[in-house]
């Protein structure tokens, strides 16, 4: 008996596959602090990016040339030999010092397999699709930005090896490197202080998505994607109302496109999606803003818009030469703002329902094009073409509601963000504005597991009854009649200080009100 105890003691207590992954990630971590060319997690997290993305396209390369063989068809390879993974990669006694550095970087190189010939990244970056496979342009795009900044070639082989553990085939290791993936992007977030712009924190991302509800058959688009995060978030979201295999394709091909110019975040972007279960994003590599405005006709056009477009730059005349004249602006989140306008399909009888939903005969109620949107706070209540575009959303589309979180909800910035949902203008539509900096709403969305709509539904509470004329008794009604009227005496301008025309001063954090006297306050019925 005590034998089998101290059996039982000595064997090591067995792993989830989300400790073994973590635990193997940390070990690839820790190999490359050890390097002399590696600056932090800013420096790390693009590293073991590409070489798992290297990794993760030979595993699918294998399933993909199994099923071919299985189908009795032929296989068209993205990476030829000697460049795939398993040819100088997989082995654990492969090349490795001077000569794997020189393999990976140099123009032109001793190859795997003896022979002259390009190194790695030089013939991964002229890859094109010529063979059909659009792969290709995809692996050539990503790895036009990449460098390796290893110094080490021996380090490099320790990290490759470890990575090698990996198995992408695998559902409950693909779903598990999912979150650990998200995990050591916020940390590369903290790390990035104000270069971490293109992460948007979770909890925020998720509520953006609840309110705008993307249903299977629609088209969902991020003008300016960063790492995915709610490209990722909406592929979840669809993904529970998939029943049916002609279900499936309709996500994995026409569902999800985004737009990412900067190439660390394009890479990270399409790691990010493809860890999550998207065979192939439909990420552009080029600047949403390039297209002439005009230019945009229906087929252009999308059903929703999810985005945290980057604000505080300046974008070229080039640039701002593609929108109208009197709306021209450097200011990048007010550009963003008309190209999103313009890309909201317009209203029409466009079905919704999933094709499983159509085999059987079913219909699901139309939902017009929306939009949810991070602007910088105080967007909306600028001069000169800042009022212009304000006129123009409040008399075209339904402003359905601004959200305004108060200061420490995103690490990222100094000031309040604010989240507007808006869809195009329909016969029944009012122009729509409620603004509240919900205290309770932004404390849950600091949790990772919050509900996301629970910030909207304590909104709710404060505001107490929407519809015009209608007295709500108790005291939430009377807490926010006199929240009402203390954000109306805010928006009265000081005597000694005339109102300006086309200018509306906004209230203060925690004031909750309408912003313009035609404006009304939203029925919150449609978020529960």
């Amino acid at each position: 008996m005590s034998e089998k105890v101290q059996e039982l003691k000595a064997k090591p207590p067995i792993q989830t596959t989300a400790q073994s992954l973590g635990a193997l990630l940390k070990s690839a971590r820790d190999i490359m602090r050890k390097d002399k060319g590696l600056n932090g997690d800013l420096d790390r997290l693009p590293m073991l990016t590409w070489i798992m993305f290297l990794k993760f396209l030979d595993d699918l390369e294998l399933q993909r040339e199994g099923e071919a063989r299985l189908a009795a068809k032929k296989f068209k390879p993205a990476i030829e030999h000697p460049y795939r993974w398993r040819d100088w990669a997989a082995k654990s006694d492969g090349i490795t010092g001077d000569e794997l550095i020189a393999f990976i970087n140099n123009e032109e190189t001793t190859r795997p397999d003896g022979k002259q010939g390009a190194g790695l990244f030089r013939y991964l970056r002229t890859l094109t699709s010529s063979n059909g496979d659009d792969r290709r342009d995809v692996i050539a795009t990503v790895f036009k930005g990449v460098q390796n900044r290893m110094v080490s070639g021996y380090l490099l082989r320790d990290v490759i090896n470890k990575l090698n553990g990996i198995h992408f085939t695998a559902s409950d290791e693909l779903h598990t490197l999912g979150a650990l993936y998200e995990s050591m992007l916020r940390e590369m977030r903290d790390a990035a202080g104000d270069s971490g712009e293109f992460y948007t924190p979770r909890a925020v991302v998720r509520l953006m998505v609840a309110v705008s509800d993307p249903r299977l058959g629609e088209t969902v688009l991020d003008p300016a994607c960063g790492t995915g995060g709610f490209l990722v978030e909406a592929f979840n979201h669809l993904s529970k109302q998939v029943k049916t295999v002609a279900d499936r394709r309709v996500l994995q091909e026409r569902s999800l496109i985004g737009c990412e110019p900067k190439t660390l975040p394009y890479l990270l972007c399409q790691m990010n999606l493809l860890l999550h279960g998207l065979d192939a994003p439909q990420i552009d590599p080029g600047n949403s803003l390039r297209f002439k405005l005009t230019d945009i006709g229906e087929k252009d056009r999308v059903d929703i818009i999810l985005t945290n477009p980057p604000f505080g730059g300046e974008e070229e005349k080039g640039i701002q030469g593609n929108f109208p004249e009197d709306k021209q602006t450097a200011e990048t989140a007010l550009l963003f703002l008309q190209l999103i306008m313009r890309k909201l399909r317009r209203v029409g009888t466009r079905s919704t329902a999933s094709p499983s939903d159509q085999g059987r005969g079913g219909t699901r109620p139309y939902q017009a094009a929306r939009a949810a949107v991070v602007v910088p706070n105080g967007t909306l209540f600028g001069d000169g073409v800042c009022a212009r575009i304000k006129e123009e959303l409040l008399k075209e589309f339904n402003l359905h509601t601004i959200v305004r979180l108060p200061n420490g909800v995103r690490a990222l910035h100094q000031h309040p963000d604010e989240y507007p949902v808006l869809r195009p203008l329909r016969a029944d539509a009012r122009g729509l504005v409620l603004r509240t900096a919900a205290a309770r709403g932004a404390e849950e969305l600091h949790q990772d597991g919050a509900d996301p709509v629970r910030g909207i539904r304590a909104a709710r509470e404060l505001v107490g009854s929407s519809r015009p004329g209608q007295r709500a008794g108790g005291e939430r009604a009377r807490l926010a009649r006199s929240r009402r009227r203390t954000a109306g005496r805010r928006l009265q301008p000081r005597p000694e200080e005339p109102a300006r025309e086309g200018r509306h001063n906004a209230p203060a954090a925690g004031a909750i009100g309408c912003q313009h006297p035609c404006q009304r306050a939203a029925d919150w019925r449609d978020h529960g």
